[in-house]
């Protein structure tokens, strides 16, 4: 969802926008201190609303990208010189709101999973993920349409919860979602079936596992006047491809956290870099709302809602750029 209509319905729905707690101490970090230009300005007609970006497992060149809400329920292959190279229409489904996409490996084969996620006024009884193989070039390009393998309805155990941010774990079978909305976000995991997946569809309650409490508000006033609070909502995430590393998009940055050996279960203390971005109030990187890694893990991509979006490449900072946590870890 745009910033601007996420404001309208956030003071709508919630009335006053919460203070998040400032708990970590942050320093910038940028592999250069140039700012991020875009590799190609993705001129598509229906590509209007991105709100999911996920690198493809089968062609190192290629992403793949979803429209949010409104939008016919499809998907996007896009090269990264910005040629539109498939539009795959997921069969059976339809695009309540649309906002994240994610792509990963199991049973040997890759895999695309569309996160029907978003849940503005908190009234979903469920939200929905679609799981399907990565579409594959054949002879006469990509296909046209692709069809669910695993439809999976997820339920949250204390109330419905607006996410806009999902990722895949591979090690632990378990999608990883990220709530919007409250202050600290919340993370909750919900278990994948197990396989094979022959166009069932499961129903599963998912688990809240942590509360962000070192996450910390960026200073300052983003986009049309709104506060930080606002500003520092996720918007997006994504692991890198040997999970080491998870990215968090939010309107104003991006934000990076090392996983540890023992996994994400030590998210709740983890120490976030901060990877600064041009001020949303400015210039053509706005209303920001898809990341992914890039196959090889060397960059990370990031695209904004809006006609005309850019399609950017930036650098993970190095890993001696991390600052103390001042929460020991648990």
């Amino acid at each position: 969802m745009s910033i601007s209509r996420a404001a309208s319905l956030c003071a709508r729905s919630y009335g006053v926008l919460a203070v998040w707690s400032l708990t970590l101490p942050v320093a910038p970090c940028r592999a250069s201190s140039e700012p991020p230009a875009p590799l190609a300005i993705l001129k598509h007609d229906e590509l209007r609303e991105l709100s999911g970006l996920a690198a493809s497992r089968v062609r190192p060149d290629v992403v793949w990208a979803v429209n949010d809400s409104g939008h016919p329920p499809v998907l996007y292959g896009i090269r990264t010189n910005g040629e539109v190279v498939a539009r795959v229409e997921l069969a059976d489904a339809h695009n309540e709101d649309w906002e994240d996409l994610a792509s990963f490996g199991r049973a040997g084969e890759a895999w695309l999973l569309v996160a029907d996620c978003g849940d503005n006024l908190a009234s979903r009884d469920h939200i929905t993920l679609w799981l399907t193989p990565e579409p594959r070039p054949g002879a006469a390009g990509y296909p046209t349409t692709a069809w669910p393998s695993l439809v999976m309805r997820v339920t949250f155990p204390d109330a419905p919860r607006d996410v806009e941010s999902v990722a895949v774990d591979e090690p632990s079978s378990q999608v990883l979602l990220l709530s919007k909305r409250d202050s600290p976000p919340r993370l909750y995991a919900a278990e994948l079936p197990p396989m094979p997946w022959t166009g069932q569809t499961a129903v599963v309650e998912a688990r809240r596992v942590a509360e962000l409490r070192t996450w910390t508000r960026p200073p300052g006033l983003v986009q049309g006047g709104i506060t930080g609070a606002l500003g520092a909502q996720p918007t997006a995430m994504d692991f890198d491809p040997i999970h080491r590393r998870l990215v968090v998009l939010t309107y104003t940055d991006a934000w990076l956290w090392s996983v540890p050996v023992e996994g994400w279960a030590k998210i709740e203390s983890a120490v976030w870099r901060r990877i600064p971005l041009p001020d949303p109030r400015e210039g053509w990187l706005r209303r920001r709302e898809a990341v992914a890694w890039s196959r090889d893990g060397a960059a990370i991509f990031l695209t904004t809602e809006g006609r005309d979006p850019p399609l950017v490449r930036i650098e993970p900072p190095a890993e001696s750029t991390a600052v103390p946590s001042a929460h020991p870890r648990r």
